[in-house]
């Protein structure tokens, strides 16, 4: 899977990869504990050992709820340095792409509410790897 994306050069030594054309989002709502506390999201099998950061996709189509997701560096204390999302209407689609810094065991932290069956989407879409 690692070899799948493009490399380009990022700047300050990183190498930017690109995954390549995802057709499926990693996770779905279904996939994932929404009950307000930090879990944690292993990347490991997507992105490859020393991996700093990575590109996160995220969709919310929630038709019937509104949506809450946070995505943090594992063990970080503050969740203010993460990334909060919100779906505030019902039945609007909201699509986000953030960068998030990754620990060596390439794991995330998130934290979900309100997420039904299919109503949340999350992706990998590239990484920055030591150049």
């Amino acid at each position: 899977m690692f070899a799948s994306g493009t490399k380009a050069s990022g700047g300050g030594g990183d190498i930017t990869v690109n995954r390549g054309n995802v057709t499926d989002p990693d996770w779905q709502s279904v996939d994932l504990t929404k009950d307000d506390a930090y879990h944690d999201l292993d990347l490991s099998g997507i992105v490859p050992v020393g991996t700093t950061f990575v590109q996160i996709i995220i969709q919310f189509l929630g038709f019937d709820t509104t949506l809450y997701l946070s995505l943090k560096e594992k063990d970080y204390i503050s969740a203010e340095l993460g990334h909060h999302l919100s779906q505030r209407v019902a039945g609007t689609p909201y699509m986000a792409e953030v960068w998030l810094g990754v620990n060596a065991d390439r794991v995330i932290e998130y934290k979900s509410k309100n997420a039904l069956w299919l109503d949340l989407q999350i992706t990998v879409a590239a990484w920055k790897v030591p150049a």
